[in-house]
């Protein structure tokens, strides 16, 4: 008998000779491999298509967001493919099985990045349709001066003045807020809505000088994620704003109000979570 053509070891031979053992791993470890391509490939697929009108790229909307669902299966791949890897290492022969475990793990692997970089797509759209929020109130207001020659009195005058709906009055990045309509109470309608209106005892226009720093509009509450809120401003620009730069723009707020003769904000100067 010839010498083999590649050396093993006493293990790798016990194993190989086993048929007992080594049949029935080597199918099990190619089953598993298998599974886990397949989990991989749903993982992807599910990630970049849908089947919502027919089987079509996904596009990334509010309405569209990334499927949770895919990715956890991209996460049940992983260990499919590590097991089916290791499982037939030591058994010469194998390199199908090797190359479904490989493949398993690789596509586990690529559908955490894919739902990452989805998700801060929507994380982008909902900050711009939180902006346009605060910026379509600061408008409103600025709008209701012109005509009037002094700012709404209070948030309910601001919505009403405005035909504005319970929506406007509700963030971007999901409300607790119960509102079906607006109410007809100024307190209910403060209590429930996302955004605090702070130019309520501004009765005249605001001079070119003092708009970019006096404040229209700013979000109720911080985004945690980024410590930061929405705020409108009497020049017509609305951004985001971080804790840090807020007892600023405050000081500035306070000083172009004292400065142009008009009462200091209504309501308390700090942003809760």
């Amino acid at each position: 008998m010839n010498a083999p053509s590649r050396e093993l070891s006493d293990e790798q031979w016990s194993r190989i000779g086993d048929p007992n053992v080594s049949p029935k791993l080597k199918r099990l470890a190619g089953t598993i491999g298998f599974m886990g391509v397949l989990l991989g490939v749903g993982a992807i697929a599910g990630l970049l298509f849908t089947l919502g009108g027919g089987f079509h790229w996904r596009e990334i909307t509010l309405t569209s967001p990334p499927s949770p669902v895919a990715a956890s299966l991209s996460f049940f791949a992983i260990p499919f493919g590590v097991v089916a890897f290791w499982s037939v290492k030591q058994i010469p022969g194998r390199g199908g099985t090797r190359v479904l475990g490989v493949a398993a793990l690789l596509l586990g692997l690529a559908g955490p990045p894919i739902y990452a970089y989805q998700s801060f797509q929507i994380h982008i759209q909902l900050q711009t349709g939180e902006i346009n929020k605060v910026q379509a109130l600061t408008r409103a207001a600025m709008a209701f001066q012109q005509k009037q020659g002094r700012f709404p009195k209070d948030l309910l005058e601001l919505v009403q003045s405005a035909g504005l709906g319970p929506d406007a009055v509700k963030t971007a990045f999901g409300s607790l807020s119960t509102l079906k309509e607006i109410p007809a109470d100024l307190k209910q309608l403060e209590d429930q809505s996302d955004f605090v209106y702070l130019a309520g005892n501004i009765d005249k226009a605001i001079p070119a000088q003092y708009q970019a720093a006096v404040i229209i509009v700013r979000d109720k509450h911080v985004l945690l994620e980024s410590q930061s809120a929405a705020v409108g401003f009497a020049d017509g620009n609305t951004r985001w704003v971080s804790l840090e730069e807020a007892t600023k723009l405050y000081d500035a707020d306070t000083d172009a109000r004292a400065k142009m003769g008009a009462a200091t904000r209504p309501t308390p100067e700090t942003m809760t979570h």
